[in-house]
């Protein structure tokens, strides 16, 4: 029987493979690697910049956040471990496309071990069966596979559910076998590992000694005399004291950081204080616990003392260290996703965000009786019908993990698949072990609630996991050999010349795709960071164009991405301190106001820049700051009539899914004419897909004639597949008369004047106004 147990091993672990690369044809596209998540893109540029200059990894890079530069909010043990399996698998020569296989392989092999070490942890637990169930709870639920651990998710959220596992593992051990120390040791090596790839790790390594703290307490009010649980309470002290002794150089390199000595977004003296902290109270825990059971009761007096002279410690060392109470602080804004620039994060959303469709699909049935099976255990251990330290352990382990799926569905909810499948692998042991035939129908009922998380291995052709990936890669491949290269690239200490502006989520594809430096990118955290998605954000719903390409030329921004932001209205205008009812209701049908017609991203994706409505009865004036210079081929199919009430110029049903703008001084054509006299200006424009139209801008002389208008396309030269240029001049309509107007890309950049003559200094005679003299007006003479 047992070998028959362990021969479902290999099955589990092959069906755990197969369903991490279901999405293996949509990642291998072509010949090109198209990575699962956002951040994956920014570890392909770590991972490279590492193998540049091996075997430093950055912990500042000039293309994030410009024009500061910002640093790099994540350790370097996960990007210096594929560059080094990279650097071995390419011979000491990779190129980039082997960093792309070596990233997109290694969320699966990570996944893979990590069901290993689960079915490891439920066999030492409560047995084969328990192992064995509890491996098929990790292998097969979407919250792990797709969100961890799927083929071309390359994040170092696998290494952190790995190494709660193995923490989990050896400690259990650790207690099972008091006699093997190597296993508290190896916890601590675990712990270590866990914190050099994400400092955050602090959190599980608490829970877990706060689960063993709890299983000692739990036992002195059923038993005091026993000495249940005081070797895994010995284990995760040894456990927790290795990691800080490992941990204690990373903390002080990174203490002197521009994060700070005391922060959990890289690694601190703040991790230290928690660790030392978690030991320090299992070991006092321990002497208590001896004192305990010499008395063989429990001492409630000395307990309430501990536990007041505990509130003190903590109380006195917030008051001490006014970083760690704003490390607390920030880190509950993110778990409760206070802070507006992690709403659009899907990861941040609560339990109660999802509907039980998606919690079923994603978490397994098996989620919702999580909560049976943490107090049945937990009841089975305070009543002494098991005096099993272990199933405790687990149990607090689970409680505490559950509160965190809570908080985050699905950031942390595979954190929580790891006990609660050792409890349902203990729970089918302990069923099918009774006579009762009604319990061994409930322990294989237990096993089919994981049979409808099969449905995650059907194959799949889906690209990422960005509904906007394949136009915005597309356009940053053009903007990779369309628009000038810059500083940067290969070294991230160097300032690059210019940046391109987007909403976040676009800024480390802007970074690995379009090799260029972004305004904000994918990190919300720090104030650096939040301060480049405020940029961004400011700029799109921005309503007066000059303001907009003054923000734009202090930030270094030359280029601007625009997209569909009907999905981001429900945060962007809170980025800058706006309501968002202000541009209307967004939900199921989206009901927009004059505002949202107003603001930048949705002039240049639905007018093009030409002159529109202002949504109020009057019209805006067209963009002289902003030329198009790339318009996405791919268009997306929209119902105008679920924007409430569209004004003119926004009631087109198809639009292009991406376009960029150039951010430009803008020629300036000067001339005279008569005094209030009706000038025009108009040129038209070819994109680089070959579409055209025409911008013009037009309004009366002055007093004296004079007349200024700033245009922002160049002219002349053939146009030319995937460029975007006005082939012809500008024509420029005064006194009934169409001068020609060539405009030079230098005028444009540098913003100078171009004088266009329109046969009159003091007045027109009737030879010049005639109307035969349409089109054989002079030429404009640009002048400083």
């Amino acid at each position: 029987m047992q070998f028959r147990r362990r021969a479902l091993l290999p099955a589990v672990l092959a069906l755990a493979f197969a369903a991490r690369i279901a999405n293996l044809r949509g990642v291998f596209v072509n010949g090109d690697v198209v990575l699962y998540s956002i951040d994956a893109y920014y570890h392909l540029r770590l991972v490279w910049l590492t193998l540049l200059h091996f075997p430093h990894v950055p912990a500042f890079d000039h293309f994030l956040n410009h024009p500061e530069g910002g640093p790099v909010t994540w350790s370097a043990a996960f990007d210096l471990a594929l560059a080094a399996v990279a650097w071995v698998a390419g011979g000491g020569s990779p190129d980039f496309h082997l960093v792309e296989v070596v990233a997109a392989w290694a969320p699966v092999v990570l996944g893979v071990i990590t069901v290993a070490v689960v079915y490891l942890a439920g066999s030492e637990a409560f047995g084969e069966a328990a192992g064995i169930l509890a491996a098929c709870a990790l292998a097969l639920p979407p919250l792990h596979v797709y969100h961890v651990s799927a083929i071309g998710n390359a994040d170092y959220h696998p290494v952190e559910i790995l190494c709660l596992a193995l923490g989990l593992w050896l400690l259990v051990r650790a207690e099972r076998r008091p006699g093997a120390g190597a296993a508290s040791f190896c916890a601590g090596a675990a712990f270590l590992l866990g914190l050099i790839t994400w400092p955050g790790m602090i959190v599980p390594i608490g829970i877990l000694g706060g689960a063993a703290a709890a299983t000692v307490m739990g036992r002195w009010l059923r038993t005091p005399a026993e000495r249940e649980g005081s070797a895994l309470l010995r284990a995760g002290a040894v456990a927790t004291l290795t990691a800080a002794a490992g941990f204690a150089p990373f903390a002080a390199m990174g203490a002197r950081g521009p994060l700070g000595p005391l922060t959990y977004l890289q690694a601190s003296w703040l991790q230290e204080i928690v660790l030392l902290g978690v030991a320090g109270a299992c070991l006092a825990i321990l002497v208590f616990d001896g004192r305990v059971r010499a008395a063989g009761r429990f001492p409630r007096r000395a307990a309430a003392g501990v536990l007041v002279g505990a509130l003190v410690i903590a109380a006195a060392l917030m008051a001490i260290l006014p970083g760690l109470r704003a490390s607390l602080h920030a880190a509950l804004d993110y778990l409760l996703a206070v802070n507006p620039t992690v709403m659009p994060i899907r990861d941040s959303k609560p339990v109660t965000y999802w509907p039980l469709r998606v919690i079923a699909q994603e978490a397994s049935l098996l989620l919702f009786v999580s909560p049976v099976l943490i107090g049945a255990s937990l009841v089975a251990f305070f009543r002494g019908r098991s005096h099993d330290a272990a199933l405790s352990f687990v149990a607090w382990t689970g409680l505490a993990t559950l509160v965190l799926l809570a908080c985050q569905f699905r950031r942390y909810g595979a954190y929580h698949l790891v006990p609660l499948g050792l409890l349902a692998g203990w729970a089918f042991s302990a069923l099918r072990a009774a006579p009762s035939p009604r319990r061994r129908v409930a322990a294989w009922a237990l096993v089919a609630l994981l049979v409808p998380s099969l449905a995650g291995l059907r194959p799949t052709r889906s690209v990422n996991g960005h509904p906007d990936f394949a136009f915005v890669r597309d356009a940053l491949e053009w903007m990779r050999y369309g628009t000038p290269s810059t500083r940067g690239l290969t070294d991230p200490l160097a300032r690059p010349e210019y940046a391109v502006l987007a909403i976040s989520d676009y800024g480390f594809w802007i970074n690995v795709i379009g090799e260029r430096a972004n305004i904000s990118s994918g990190f919300v955290i720090t104030p650096a960071q939040v301060e480049g998605i405020r940029r961004s954000a400011r700029v799109l719903l921005e309503e007066d164009e000059s303001r907009a390409a003054r923000m734009c030329v202090r930030w270094g921004a030359r280029y601007v991405i625009v997209t569909p932001l009907w999905g981001y209205m429900h945060f962007l205008p809170l980025l800058v301190g706006r309501s968002v009812s202000e541009y209307g209701a967004v939900g199921e049908r989206m009901r927009f106001r004059p505002p949202f017609f107003r603001m930048l991203d949705t002039r240049m994706l639905c007018t093009d820049g030409s002159a529109a409505s202002d949504g109020v009865g009057g019209t805006l004036p067209p963009l002289q700051r902003f030329r198009l210079v790339y318009d996405s081929p791919d268009r997306l199919d929209w119902d105008v009539e679920d924007w409430g009430n569209p004004p003119p110029g926004f009631q087109e049903k198809r639009i292009a899914a991406v376009k960029i703008y150039e951010v430009v001084a803008g020629a300036l054509l000067s001339g005279r004419t008569l005094p209030f006299h009706p000038v025009k200006v108009e040129v038209g424009v070819r994109s680089n897909i070959g579409r055209t139209f025409v911008w013009s801008i037009g309004g009366l002389s002055g007093p004296d004639g004079r007349f200024r208008f700033r245009v922002p396309y160049a002219t002349g030269g053939r146009w030319r597949v995937g460029v975007t240029n006005s082939p012809d001049p500008y024509r420029v309509t005064c006194a009934r008369r169409e001068v020609l107007v060539r405009v030079d890309e230098s005028v444009v950049r540098e913003g100078r004047t171009v004088e266009v003559d329109c046969g009159q200094e003091k007045g027109l005679s009737p030879r010049e106004g005639a109307p035969g003299d349409r089109g054989r007006g002079a030429e404009g003479r640009a002048s400083p």
